[in-house]
């Protein structure tokens, strides 16, 4: 049974590692980031994209729809990623006391 929690322990913290890695990616990438333009294949719309070179035209509303689509999965990703948090810290307390019954065991 140890084993099984073990690897359900691994388990978790890939997830939350993977995770935060993709969170991370898209707090840097910002919203003119390749994959992220209006296109089906990521390419940027003739005119530019938010966050373009002053003076270009202003945003249309699919660029401002897309914008706050992204901020909204953001959102989604770093809710998660709290929860996650949380569980992981519920782990670490379950490893610790199984660790506890496993000494007191042997």
């Amino acid at each position: 049974m140890a084993a099984r929690q073990q690897q359900q322990l691994d388990s978790q913290h890939q997830l939350l590692s993977a995770r935060e890695q993709r969170l991370h990616f898209l707090k840097q990438s910002g919203s003119g980031s390749v994959g992220l333009g209006g296109g089906p294949d990521g390419a940027v719309p003739p005119g530019g994209a938010p966050g373009a070179a002053p003076g270009a035209a202003p945003p249309t509303a699919a660029d401002v729809e897309r914008l706050r689509r992204l901020h909204e999965r953001v959102d989604a990703q770093e809710q998660k990623l709290r929860k996650l948090r949380a569980l992981r810290g519920q782990v670490d307390g379950k490893k610790l006391s199984n660790a506890a019954l496993s000494e007191y065991l042997h």
